[in-house]
Parts: C-alpha cells; sequence; structure tokens
C-alpha cells in the first residue's frame, strides 16, 4: 500500500511537471523576430540576449522562453546559440523549420517580422556573422563589424565600420 502510495504520488508530480513545461513553453509560439528597437554595434551578447528577452514579453507570455540574440563572438557562433528550431514568426508563420533548413533555404523575407508584426524585410540587423552563422568581424574585437538585411542576404550583406546602431535577430534557444 505504502509502495503504490509513492507511485501515485511521483506520477501526480509528473503530471505537473508536464503541465509546467506546456504552460512555459507552449502557450508562446513566436519563436522567432526582428527587434524593433535599436542597439549599438559594440552591445555585448549577454546586453543583447537581454534586449531579446525584454521585447519577447510585448507578445502573451513569451518571455518564459529563453531568448538569445542572432550574434556571433569570440564566446561563440551565433549558429550554436539559437536552439534547433522549429521557429514560428510573431503571426505563428514557420520562420524555419531547423537549423540545417535556416542556412539550406534562407526564409522568405516576408517572415521577418517586429515582435510587435511590423515587416521587418528592409532592416539592417548586426549580426556579427558570416552567411553561415559563424563569427567574422564584432567591434569588440576590431573596428568593423558584419550585419545582414533580410531582404537580401539574412545572415551576412556586408562589413562596416564601428560607431552605428541596428536591430536584432532575436531567436528562442529550446
Amino acid at each position: 500500500m505504502a509502495f503504490r502510495l509513492v507511485v501515485l504520488i511521483a506520477l501526480l508530480g509528473c503530471a505537473n511537471a508536464k503541465t509546467r513545461f506546456l504552460d512555459q513553453y507552449y502557450t508562446c509560439e513566436m519563436g522567432f523576430f526582428v527587434s524593433s528597437t535599436l542597439v549599438s554595434d559594440s552591445i555585448s551578447v549577454a546586453s543583447a540576449d537581454a534586449q531579446c528577452l525584454a521585447l519577447s514579453s510585448r507578445v502573451g507570455d513569451c518571455s518564459k522562453r529563453p531568448w538569445r540574440a542572432y550574434l556571433s563572438s569570440t564566446a561563440g557562433n551565433a549558429r550554436d546559440r539559437i536552439g534547433s528550431g522549429p521557429w514560428y514568426n510573431v503571426k505563428g508563420q514557420i520562420f524555419s523549420q531547423s537549423l540545417g533548413d535556416l542556412y539550406a533555404t534562407p526564409p522568405s523575407q516576408t517572415l521577418f517580422r517586429t515582435e510587435i508584426d511590423q515587416d521587418a524585410s528592409s532592416f539592417t540587423v548586426l549580426t556579427d556573422s558570416t552567411a553561415q552563422g559563424i563569427l567574422n568581424f564584432s567591434c569588440d574585437t576590431n573596428s568593423q563589424m558584419s550585419f545582414g538585411v533580410p531582404s537580401s542576404q539574412w545572415s551576412f550583406v556586408s562589413n562596416s565600420s564601428c560607431g552605428s546602431t541596428y536591430r536584432l535577430y532575436c531567436f528562442a534557444a529550446d
């Protein structure tokens, strides 16, 4: 009898854990957005992540998810920070099914939306990455940075001198 009670309590605990998991992750479908605000090109990765988290709170309970800025640094590449997908934009449209798809078939420019549902296809976005999401240039290591533009090459279009403001790509990394 005592054993059955322990098993029942353990199963109830698992059921509650599953409910918390569903509540935490699946009530927020959005897993990708372009920031509606600008940041300095010398922003640290930690500050960029915090910016993505803060902006995600504008959409329901999306701030419960772990958000990462698509930003490379000497500590790691952007592609290794963003999880494995799938990712949906604020409209619930599939942005990319997987990490492999993200680089094999660039997302349509119409899928690039901010967290407040603005068209972001013409925004200039700080990445400090190559087209494959690997560190290219960053203002914390030299005097140039790398950026992308959704309507052209989303991860890398060109390098530029430091000293400007840009948008961020934000991914839910769960």
